[in-house]
C-alpha cells in the first residue's frame, strides 16, 4: 500500500507514473480526497519491515492475519499505517 500526499498535480503525475511502471502490479485506488494538512510530512517513502510485522495488528483491520490491499478500506489501511508507524514497524526514509 501506498499513500501519496501533495500537491494534486504532482499527485496524478506521480500516480499515472505508477501505473505505467511494470514493478506495479493489480494497481486498485482505494481513496483520493483533497487534504488540509500532510499526515506523513516528516518522510517520503517508507517501508514495512516484515519481520517486526505483530499478525494480531493485521487482525485489527482484517479477517485473516494477512495483509491483502483488496479487501480493506481506506479508513482501515490509513488505521493499520498509522499503527504500523507507531509500533516502529515502519522504516521510514527521508
Amino acid at each position: 500500500m501506498q499513500v501519496l500526499e501533495g500537491g494534486r498535480d504532482a499527485v496524478n503525475i506521480l500516480y499515472a507514473k505508477i501505473i505505467r511502471d511494470p514493478r506495479h502490479t493489480h494497481i486498485t485506488l482505494l481513496h483520493y480526497d483533497e487534504i488540509d494538512e500532510r499526515r506523513y510530512v516528516s518522510w517520503i517513502m517508507g517501508k514495512a519491515n516484515l519481520a517486526k510485522l505483530n499478525t494480531a495488528l493485521l487482525l485489527r483491520y482484517s479477517d485473516l492475519p494477512e495483509l491483502n490491499p483488496d479487501t480493506i478500506t481506506r479508513s482501515h489501511a490509513l488505521a493499520l499505517i498509522d499503527d504500523l508507524v507507531a509500533a516502529a514497524t515502519i522504516i521510514k526514509h527521508s
